[in-house]
């Protein structure tokens, strides 16, 4: 129970601890993605956005086009999520 109070004082304050992000992190890896990708954690805005590192044009192009999907497994965990896909 304790544990989960302060995952809450953490969500409403929009933080999420380690344990929490991998969490998330692991349920943003969708199976179904024929390429390979990362994901990295940025606060932008005073809000903590997913960061989709893609290798290439193909898979930002897969994750834009499953962006609303992103969005709600993120949902999930978070209020409100942003997604941001960058390509290094």
């Amino acid at each position: 129970m304790f544990k989960s109070l302060i995952s809450q004082h953490y969500q409403a304050q929009g933080i999420l601890p380690d344990g929490i992000l991998a969490q998330v992190s692991e349920a943003l890896r969708l199976d179904e993605c024929p390429y390979d990708y990362d994901i990295e954690w940025q606060v932008i805005n005073n809000q903590l956005t997913p960061i989709f590192v893609c290798y290439d044009n193909k898979t930002a192009s897969w994750i834009q086009q499953h962006r609303s999907t992103l969005r709600w497994y993120a949902s999930q965990f978070m209020k409100a999520p942003t997604i941001r896909i960058d390509i290094p």
